[in-house]
């Protein structure tokens, strides 16, 4: 029920800021391209403290959160996409050796 009220609430939100800037009242495209690799972030945070285990999913999406954040603040000055197979690849790796382990014990 919290994640169908947290879901209607950022609908709702994002419907205003469009709505805003249609109307001229407030420039979105700046604040958008910031923000929305940080509800990236917050579902891919959210799933991990959730299950409270490693979940391949979850780290995924926080890992494009993360890059995509990076580009859009002008952090990495290099191609984020260049960095997001070496990073997904790390990420199964880890995945495959914590299932590996689970499974011998």
């Amino acid at each position: 029920m919290k994640s169908r009220l947290f879901l209607g609430i950022i609908f709702i939100v994002c419907g205003m800021a469009a709505f805003c800037n249609q109307l001229g009242i407030l420039n979105v495209s700046n604040i958008s391209s910031v923000c929305w690799p940080l509800i990236l972030i917050v579902i891919g945070a959210e799933r991990l403290y959730k299950i409270k285990r490693f979940n391949i999913g979850a780290s995924i999406m926080l890992l494009f959160g993360i890059l995509f954040e990076l580009q859009a603040l002008h952090i990495c000055s290099q191609n984020i996409y260049d960095f997001v197979a070496p990073c997904v690849i790390i990420i199964v790796g880890i995945f495959m050796i914590l299932r590996r382990e689970k499974a011998i014990r």
